[in-house]
């Protein structure tokens, strides 16, 4: 169990970093003097970091082993956290958001690389469905979290309250989480040998289309999340408190979905539930750019509830 939220943890980090301070884009636009979309890029930067450091830190995880990889980048996401709540300039925070992705996505990748090394097949759905809701705890509460801190300090203390949770899944990591890949299972040839070894894998449709799908659905959710703290805020003058509470609201449908997903998987094939969902999350879009002006807010909150589910 131990094991288990430990993992959950590293696998929360990355989106703790976006939950947490998604609220506070207008108040750093204003502090950094740059506007919302120079706001924004230091999102677009982080979840760059993410996408890298997944590419990069996974092969190189499956070289050298689990623990090193993750060890060094938990404690580079601190360091990063840190480097971002000190940013004096827009251009310094988007450069350490970049850094603070590919750290944080040593957590994503190690988390999800542990679980296939210890468990398999039905058991390995069961407790990727398990860990998918456990993480999604944290972006439930990060939010709310979040616009309590700014109702009360400043954006840069959330970056330091990140750097806290770094140290202590760090610690975490060190006491519960063990080498789960031996010497002699892992890739030859270094680095470039497991990135070859992706390209393999990318290569067949049945890895490539579930791949492309959530990638899809992913680049909904942030395109709303990163537009959505100015409308709220900008716009219909809500509190950085009020818009937290939104995406606590996704947050909530992202974990229904996983403990959903944990109980249907043993009735039906994962390609059958994948496809359900994003029948369902299309026709909330149409719906959406369907709906009346004055229920644009109102259809906002439900499309990305649906896409979190």
């Amino acid at each position: 169990m131990r094991l288990l939220v430990v993992l959950a943890g590293l696998s929360a980090a990355s989106p703790l970093a976006t939950d947490m301070y998604v609220p506070a884009l207008p108040e750093v636009a204003r502090s950094l003097q740059t506007d919302s979309a120079g706001a924004q890029v230091s999102l677009t930067g982080f979840l760059i970091g993410i996408i890298v450091g997944q590419f990069v830190l996974g092969p190189l995880s499956d070289a050298v082993g689990r623990r090193p990889v993750v060890l060094g980048g938990t404690l580079l996401f601190a360091v990063f956290s840190v480097l971002c709540g000190l940013a004096p300039t827009a251009v310094v925070l988007d450069a350490a958001r970049v850094g603070q992705g590919i750290a944080g996505a040593a957590g994503i990748v190690v988390a999800r690389a542990v679980m296939t090394d210890v468990f398999s097949g039905m058991q390995l759905a069961k407790k990727i469905a398990a860990l998918g809701a456990i993480t999604a705890l944290g972006p439930v509460a990060a939010p709310v979290f979040g616009g309590a801190v700014l109702a009360v300090t400043s954006w840069r203390v959330v970056f330091f309250l990140l750097a806290l949770a770094g140290l202590a899944l760090l610690v975490g990591v060190l006491r519960w989480v063990p080498e789960s890949l031996p010497r002699h299972d892992r890739t030859s040839g270094g680095m470039a040998g497991g990135l070859r070894a992706v390209g393999r894998v990318a290569k067949r449709r049945s890895v490539l289309a579930p791949v492309l799908s959530l990638a899809f659905g992913s680049a909904a959710v942030f395109a709303c999340i990163a537009g959505t703290s100015f409308v709220f805020q900008d716009i219909y003058h809500q509190t950085p408190g009020v818009s937290s509470l939104v995406y606590g609201l996704n947050a909530v449908g992202n974990m229904a979905g996983s403990l959903a997903c944990g109980r249907l998987v043993s009735r039906w094939r994962a390609e059958t539930l994948q496809t359900a969902s994003g029948a369902v999350a299309l026709r909330r879009i149409d719906a959406h750019a369907r709906c009346a002006d004055d229920d644009w807010l109102r259809s906002l909150q439900a499309t990305a509830f649906v896409h979190r589910f």
